[in-house]
């Protein structure tokens, strides 16, 4: 018995790795990924999602998932008692319709575009701040502060550094700021600062599984912006009622990963499945911004081979060679284009009769 279990294995197998196509591993599920929502509503109120560093030397990295087409979204940094009157910060970048800021720039351009990885860095100890710029003078960028979200490390790009008015400090963070009765919302994920050599960590918090938005000592102040007094219509959240089923599926219906994003959020992709003969391209659509539930499969392009002229068969063994095919042929029947040939069928055939004349021989020993 045991020497069938053994040959019926062999012969799956075999089935197996002559079909071929795509390999996966075992579908993965990764916790709810959430959101944090940074809000102020109102005349003139100014959010600030902000923590405290010792020296104001601090390098902060952030997903901007969605941001309203109203209000103002930027960087502050800064003495934490003059936070919440922007009449006495000192360092502030806050971009909308135009700009409202500190600084004087001559780059009126909104800066901060939905679907990018922002990395901000300030330094109050060599008085240069520098931020994210998309349309820079060419003596402006020796850095790189942008990319996309699914991007590597590597392709930040985009940089401006503007000189700092402060000579220490000890906040750094972001904020939304009304100046009418129209909201301002952003919309952030993945939020790490470091110190600016990177070797240390003040906060990272994912926005997922029981995180939450005071994670890494991050704090709130919701103000009038004009008058400094603290205020109800600002404020942070991390968003946990809106969430979009996502599945990542290979070609033969095996689920990779199956997700919970929050509404705007960012989905992760996992190691699309090798298939033979092809190599991977991307994913049927992008998994940033997702708003519904949604399903992604993988799309791949098939390799190029440059025929090598060595490897002709000589004219003596052309005949056995026809001969062999011919056969392979007439027990395959038709196969469809792109399929997996006709040896497929033939090994079949040979493998389940293989296990059928195993099976024959036990019974026949045990009578």
């Amino acid at each position: 018995m045991k020497k069938i279990l053994i040959l019926a294995a062999l012969c799956s197998a075999l089935i197996v790795s002559v079909f071929g196509g795509t390999t996966a591993s075992a579908a993965t599920a990764k916790e709810d990924d959430y959101n944090a929502y940074i809000v102020a509503t109102g005349v003139e109120c100014l959010t600030e999602y902000y923590t405290q560093i010792g020296d104001g030397n601090a390098t902060v990295t952030f997903d901007l998932q969605w941001r309203s087409e109203s209000g103002y979204f930027g960087v502050v940094a800064g003495d934490s008692k003059k936070l919440g009157k922007l009449s006495e910060m000192t360092d502030y970048m806050l971009f909308g319709d135009g700009v409202v800021s500190s600084k004087t720039l001559d780059n009126k351009t909104d800066i901060f575009e939905v679907g990018y990885t922002y990395r901000v860095k300030f330094d109050a100890k060599n008085g240069a701040w520098t931020t994210p710029f998309t349309d820079l003078e060419p003596w402006a960028a020796p850095y790189v502060d942008k990319k996309g979200i699914c991007e590597s490390a590597d392709s930040f790009a985009n940089v401006l550094t503007v000189a700092n008015s402060f000579t220490s400090s000890n906040t750094v963070g972001l904020a939304c700021y009304t100046k009418d009765e129209k909201s301002a919302t952003a919309v952030i994920d993945n939020l790490v600062i470091t110190n600016n050599s990177g070797k240390y960590e003040y906060v990272r918090n994912m926005f997922s599984g029981l995180s939450t938005i005071k994670d890494g000592r991050m704090k709130t102040l919701a103000t009038n912006a004009l008058s400094g007094e603290k205020s109800t219509l600002g404020e942070t959240y991390i968003q946990k009622s809106w969430l979009c089923n996502v599945r990542f599926i290979a070609e033969n219906g095996e689920i990779l990963s199956s997700q919970k994003v929050s509404g705007y959020g960012t989905a992760t992709a996992p190691v699309a499945p090798a298939k033979e003969g092809y190599t991977f391209k991307c994913w049927n659509k992008s998994p940033t911004g997702i708003i519904t539930d949604s399903v992604f499969y993988p799309i791949y392009e098939e390799k190029t081979i440059e025929p090598d002229e060595s490897s002709s068969v000589p004219d003596s063994t052309k005949e056995s060679t026809d001969f062999s095919s011919s056969v392979s042929s007439v027990d395959s029947g038709k196969t469809s284009s792109g399929g997996c040939g006709g040896g497929v069928a033939s090994v079949s055939v040979l493998s389940v009769a293989a296990v059928a004349a195993s099976i024959a021989i036990w019974r026949k020993r045990r009578k």
